[in-house]
């Protein structure tokens, strides 16, 4: 009997004590890094959250995976896709234009890496984008569709001729294109009366053929552990818990994680348990409406099936260590 309840209150220590996941530091400017540029296409250039879409998925040139496209705006004229590096420190092209070289110089001594070229990159993700848009109906001519490739870094190093190409942007060239999306009243009046044949516009046919190709593109599921660590991926299962993805949002992972009302159910005989809260589609949490769609309960000490992005193994995240799973 005793041995049982030094079990249970080393559980509870368990539960107490979560292992902490901190977000990684690269992961972490990246995201900051594309926060700051849409929110400068929202304020500067004055367009709708609406028309951008963020980590897009979209099927590959053969079908046969997946690419992710980091920020996509839908504007009257183009289609964008941004390419968003926050990379710091000396870059230039490599002799091939498959690759650049990434330059790091000491007193001591010089290192070169090779990485793959962000203008090929953004390169192919505009095709891969023109090819969503026309396999689910949108026909936008290859011209419509447009990329740019974003250094938002104010200490990068780059060539001359790299900081001279039309769609690679730097320092104030960023903030100055997302101005120039802004568009006047008069435009706003007069754009619906003239013939897009004329204006090279896109016609109001072919952005609502293009805003449901989009909608039809997928994104991540986003898993945050405790320590603040958010991942992206496909989540795949959690034990005794089911639902119809098509109705559920969110689910929140509710943790008892004070020490003396553990130890008290411990000295009851009680395991300690997590509280999973299923969320509807569209809905968050509230103290007014919480649009909670129904609870339940499972064992602290088993996992979550969550396969993320880039990662070829689905991985076993145990419960105790989430806190909550957006759906995609």
């Amino acid at each position: 009997m005793l041995g049982g309840y030094r079990a249970r209150l080393a559980a509870q220590d368990v539960v107490a004590n979560p292992t902490k996941h901190e977000e990684l530091p690269e992961v972490e400017a990246q995201r900051k890094a594309e926060d700051d540029f849409v929110n400068d296409l929202v304020n500067l250039g004055k367009v709708q959250k609406s028309q951008i879409r963020r980590r897009l998925r979209v099927s590959d040139t053969f079908g046969k995976g997946q690419r992710e496209l980091q920020i996509v705006l839908t504007t009257d004229f183009s289609v964008f896709v941004f390419l968003v590096k926050p990379w710091s420190g000396k870059y230039k092209p490599g002799a091939d234009a498959k690759d650049w070289l990434s330059i790091s110089e000491t007193d001591e001594a010089t290192s070169i890496k090779l990485i793959k070229s962000p203008l090929l990159e953004i390169e192919q993700q505009c095709k891969l984008l023109h090819s969503h848009l026309i396999s689910t109906g949108a026909a936008v001519k290859s011209s419509a569709v447009e990329g740019f490739l974003i250094f938002s870094s104010s200490s990068i190093d780059l060539p001359e001729d790299v900081l001279e190409l039309e769609h690679v942007l730097t320092g104030s060239k960023i903030k100055s294109f997302c101005r120039k999306l802004e568009k006047s009243w008069t435009q706003y009046l007069t754009d619906p009366l003239k013939p897009s044949f004329f204006t090279g516009a896109l016609s109001y046919k072919q952005l609502s053929a293009a805003n449901i190709g989009l909608s039809k593109g997928g994104s991540y599921d986003k898993i945050k552990l405790t320590g603040g660590r958010l991942i992206e991926g496909d989540f795949k299962a959690c034990p005794m818990t089911s639902f119809d993805r098509s109705e559920i949002g969110r689910l929140e992972f509710i943790h008892n994680r004070t020490t003396w009302f553990g130890s008290a159910k411990a000295l009851l005989g009680a395991q300690p348990t997590v509280t999973i809260r299923l969320y509807k589609r569209g809905q968050t949490p509230g103290w007014i409406s919480s649009g909670s769609f129904s609870t339940n309960e499972i064992p602290f000490n088993v996992s979550a099936e969550f396969h993320a992005a880039g990662e070829s193994a689905i991985a076993k995240i145990p419960v105790n260590e989430i806190e909550f799973i957006n759906l995609a």
